[in-house]
């Protein structure tokens, strides 16, 4: 509504001007504009939701009613003399103080400066762009006229005031937009940046008109204030939450915005300064205001720079300080406290942080004893243990400590304290206590149990000592056993070979006598042949197994061939059906072997016994491989293959897969324990293959030579 009128008002000056010379319309529409614009911000201001910023706002309401009242008085006065009142008059005072009520707005306006310690910094700022601007008004209106002696010193001050006022007012508000902090702001601040420039050219306006002792009225000045105060209405509406999209994303990001603001008072003195020296150049002499302005400037400018340096060491201490889970605060020798971090306001609650008195119980002593301990700490400190009462009303001990700060003067003027929280040692002190206790009680068991212990023990080592007792008388006797029980089986087999070797003699002279014998008795004796020849390898199987464990079996060794014993090894089997069997796959130019020759030997026969007996048909295949220093040879059968729980136990003497197969396969369990036993004394061994997917397949290996 109020930007309509105003279009209308300058369509209305625009077209026919005339209508309204030396009218009192324009007044009364600038003041029914600025009084409706002035009551819009009242209204606003309870729905505004910013917590801080309120008092900034009401002073500017304050100014706009200031300036509606300047606006009614002007009214009021034009009505009874029945012309306008020249300035200066009363309304310019009420307008000026207007201008004040909103430059104190914007000063005192809160921005996210460091709370204590940018407050000097920001002073300074505020006074090097307010400086620079009176200077650059001075310098472009007021040294100007006063040269020129146009206008008389009065006139000039009360023409340039208001426009200076408007410069002011706009640096601080573009300042206060780089600083803004809330999502209505992005929007206020640049529409009050509007309006005060609007103003600035209606009252830059207003004073070229008067200076020239002109009409003022009507012009577009009075459109100027209408439209200016309209902005300032909008900018209200803008604040209460009307014509703003708050979620929209900031177009700057913070950090550049506040860089922008940390050069504006540099950027401003060095303008002056420019000015300046464009001035000297150009009309060839210093306005000498305008150099004691810039040495103001340039001085003020030095200073800021020794705060913001000071103000970072400060705020670095200060991070620590905050940054710490100890509390610390700083007090008056009353206890009353200044400071405090936030460790200490979440442990007490921030409605005791106003004297120590409220949260501090000293052990031992009375309240009253805290003046004592303050005076105490002013004369060089104190340090003790403490209660600390907590928001909830519980306490917690601490450990206190309180030291004097010295002022100016020397004097202990203020006291700074920390408080480290003891729960949780005292909680360990506790713990260790208790964990004492349980040691010693556990020390004393322990004690108890090693006598009672040492009592067992001896009776157990009586036992045990009998019981060694019997065993090494045992072992003797077993020793004589298993001596007389090896002497044994040797003298029966020594006894055994040389019958057995008379009656193989007697058996082959009878079958290559050419006396005649029946088929029948010739078959008779071949059985008996084979089965003497059985028994007679049984018999040396024997011998050398008693000799291997008595550690009487002498080894011959020597580089062997592999191909060369298997030969004759095969000439041991008189079955030919055995001989044609065997397939061999052994490597050319294999490798000699380490081995004594009869014991290779009678590993081959062994062996091939095993697989001969075991799996009747189907090929015998000896493979043979060198490998890292051995020659490792396999065996394999298509036989019934050798269970995975018995691959370890067929290396046992005596042991048999089956006791039920005695009578279809002829055996009794020495083959392979005797193959181990020979491998081993020749540093090689044998195992058998777990891969082999059917049938037996032994591998075993001896040393190259």
């Amino acid at each position: 509504f109020l930007a309509l009128v105003t279009a209308f008002y300058v369509l209305w000056i625009a077209l026919a001007p005339e209508t309204m010379e030396g009218s009192l319309f324009p007044t009364v529409l600038v003041f029914g504009v600025r009084l409706i614009v002035a009551w819009a911000a009242a209204k606003a201001l309870p729905r505004i939701r910013l917590e801080f910023e309120q008092r900034s706002w009401r002073l500017l309401a304050v100014a706009l009613l200031i300036w509606a009242a300047a606006d009614a008085l002007a009214v009021l006065l034009w009505v009874l003399r029945g012309q306008p009142l020249p300035p200066p008059s009363f309304r310019e005072l009420l307008v000026l103080a207007g201008y004040l009520a909103a430059l104190t707005a914007f000063i005192t306006y809160p921005t996210e400066q460091p709370g204590r310690f940018g407050r000097l910094r920001e002073v300074l700022d505020l006074a090097i762009l307010i400086i620079s601007v009176l200077t650059i008004s001075w310098l472009i209106f007021l040294g100007s006229t006063f040269r020129a002696r146009t206008l008389s010193p009065g006139d000039a001050f009360w023409l340039s005031i208001l426009p200076t006022f408007d410069l002011i007012l706009l640096v601080l508000v573009l300042r206060l937009n780089l600083l803004r902090k809330h999502p209505q702001e992005r929007w206020v601040f640049p529409i009050l940046a509007i309006a005060l420039m609007v103003f600035f050219v209606s009252d830059l306006g207003n004073g070229l008109l008067r200076g020239e002792a002109r009409v003022a009225m009507p012009s577009f000045v009075e459109a100027g204030w209408m439209a200016g105060a309209t902005l300032i209405g909008i900018a209200y509406q803008i604040l209460q939450g009307r014509y703003a999209d708050f979620r929209q994303k900031e177009s700057w990001r913070m950090e550049w915005r506040l860089r922008i603001e940390l050069l504006l008072p540099v950027a401003f003195t060095y303008a002056v300064v420019g000015y300046i020296l464009f001035d000297w150049w150009y009309a060839g002499a210093l306005d000498w205001v305008g150099v004691g302005a810039a040495g103001i400037l340039i001085l003020l400018l030095f200073a800021r720079q020794g705060v913001i340096t000071g103000q970072q060491e400060m705020l670095q201490f200060a991070a620590l300080i905050n940054a710490t889970t100890d509390l610390a605060f700083i007090c008056t020798p009353e206890g009353d406290i200044q400071l405090s971090n936030p460790a200490l306001r979440n442990a007490v609650g921030d409605g005791k942080t106003q004297n120590v008195k409220m949260f501090l119980h000293v052990e031992g002593y009375e309240l009253a004893s805290f003046d004592t301990i303050l005076e105490r700490a002013l004369d060089g400190g104190w340090s003790g243990e403490v209660a600390i009462g907590g928001e909830d009303g519980s306490r917690f001990p601490a450990h206190l400590s309180l030291s004097p700060i010295e002022d100016a003067r020397g004097q202990n003027a203020l006291l700074a304290g920390t408080a480290h929280d003891l729960t949780t040692i005292q909680k360990r002190e506790i713990d260790l206590r208790k964990a004492l206790e349980q040691i010693d009680h556990a020390r004393n068991d322990l004690a108890r149990l090693n006598a009672e212990l040492e009592d067992k023990v001896d009776d157990r080592t009586r036992e045990l000592e009998t019981t060694v007792a019997d065993l090494e008388r045992l072992n003797e006797e077993l020793k004589t056993l298993d001596s007389l029980k090896s002497e044994f089986v040797a003298l029966v087999s020594h006894e055994l070979r040389a019958p057995l070797t008379n009656i193989r003699g007697g058996i082959e002279l009878v079958l290559k006598s050419r006396s005649k014998l029946g088929k029948k008795s010739s078959e008779s004796l071949q059985l008996v042949q084979a089965e003497t020849e059985r028994l007679s390898q049984f018999v040396a199987t024997i011998l050398d197994l008693s000799a291997l464990e008595a550690g009487r079996f002498r080894l011959a060794l020597s580089p062997l061939s592999i191909s060369d014993i298997l030969e004759k090894t095969m000439e041991r089997f008189p079955d030919r059906t055995v001989k044609s069997r065997v397939k061999t796959e052994i490597e050319e130019d294999l490798a000699l072997v380490i081995a004594d020759e009869r014991a290779l030997d009678s590993i081959f026969f062994h062996l091939l016994d095993n697989a001969a007996k075991y799996a009747p048909s189907g090929d015998i295949i000896i493979a043979a491989h060198e490998k890292l220093g051995s020659v490792v040879l396999t065996v394999s059968d298509s036989g019934p293959g050798i269970p995975a729980g018995q691959r370890e136990q067929v290396f046992e003497m005596f042991h048999r897969l089956d006791a039920s197969d005695a009578r279809e396969v002829y055996g009794h369990g020495l083959g392979l324990p005797m193959v181990s036993r020979l491998l081993e004394a020749m540093g090689g061994g044998i195992r058998v293959d777990e891969k082999a997917k059917a049938g037996t397949r032994l591998e075993f290996w001896l040393p190259t030579a």
